[in-house]
């Protein structure tokens, strides 16, 4: 599944659709303030599934006037990782911890929940490995253990959490909030202006533990899931062509139930809904591809994609297709 991800401030329709269209984005994950999320909403968007996945607090620590707590846990060994020795410890606490957390990824039905974590664990590998000066993760040690970790990332001056993890049998003993200070400590002598940490807003722990740190509330954030499914099929796609004629989109929406019956051929199809994005007038004859991203055979309903191109290679129109047999 093609998952492209970034931040905006406010939405510029034009350019995320065309962007969204070129790249065959399967998945767009987008980060915007809170304040600002209407202008997603009120938009021209209106065929693309949207998902309001979550809403995230942003806490942050100003390091150059942080009057920062030693560890106060001698049971617990904070040490750098600087290779990937501790990356079982890391692994199982991932595979464990976050196992059902409510995050935006568990808001979306189309990103597949097996492969949530191995991103997790993708994310910590990176800042051990990028060989960037700022990007550090760092394991605790109890009882010949790792029974936590936190992976952070830095640039410009700025540094922030990553992703941090606690055992379950470990929690309660102060580990988070000496990993915490660790980080701190190291950030601050290195010269950074700031320390930061993001988290769902029903986090209540995390936000509570970083207050007792010295940090403060600096912003509310959403996490919209725009899915668009332009590549990604989990049955075999199909080619059509369809003459534009003097409606290029009604054409096309025939072309595209003559397949539906071909490929669901002695099932009763039901069309609940179609939407046509057009982004080019369409001339001559029409060369589309069917997809679907979405295709519950079992429970019958199915989620199709019809991507129509001119002769010239010019994209013509999108259609989405939900259908129930």
């Amino acid at each position: 599944m093609n998952i492209h991800r970034g931040g905006i401030e406010t939405l510029d329709v034009s350019k995320t659709r065309r962007y969204l269209a070129e790249n065959d984005v399967d998945v767009a994950i987008i980060r915007m303030p809170a304040d600002t999320q209407h202008t997603l909403w009120d938009s021209g968007l209106g065929g693309f599934w949207k998902i309001a996945a979550d809403t995230l607090t942003q806490y942050s620590i100003e390091l150059p006037s942080a009057e920062l707590s030693p560890p106060d846990n001698p049971e617990i060994e904070i040490i750098e990782c600087e290779d990937l020795r501790y990356l079982c410890g890391i692994d199982e606490i991932i595979s464990t911890a976050f196992k059902g957390y409510s995050n935006h990824y568990y808001s979306n039905p189309v990103v597949p929940k097996e492969s949530i974590s191995e991103g997790y664990k993708e994310w910590t590998r990176s800042c051990i490995a990028s060989g960037k000066p700022g990007h550090k993760c760092w394991v605790a040690i109890m009882e010949n253990r790792v029974a936590g970790f936190m992976a952070c990332a830095a640039e410009d001056g700025k540094a922030q959490i990553a992703l941090n993890g606690i055992e379950a049998a470990s929690r309660g003993r102060k580990i988070y909030g000496n990993i915490l200070r660790k980080a701190l400590d190291y950030y601050k002598k290195a010269g950074y202006e700031s320390f930061s940490g993001y988290t769902q807003a029903h986090n209540l722990a995390a936000q509570r533990a970083w207050v007792r740190e010295g940090f403060s509330i600096r912003g509310a954030f959403v996490t919209v899931h725009i899915n668009s499914l332009l590549s990604f099929s989990a049955m075999e796609k199909v080619k059509i062509s369809a003459p534009a004629g003097a409606n290029p989109a009604a054409s096309m929406h025939e072309a595209s139930l003559r397949v539906f019956e071909k490929v669901f051929k002695g099932k009763k199809l039901l069309i609940t809904s179609c939407h046509i994005e057009v982004f080019a007038e369409a001339a001559g004859d029409l060369e589309a591809t069917v997809s679907f991203p979405l295709a519950g055979i079992r429970t019958g309903a199915v989620f199709a994609t019809v991507k129509a191109h001119r002769a010239d290679g010019v994209l013509s129109m999108l259609l989405y297709f939900n259908l129930n047999f």
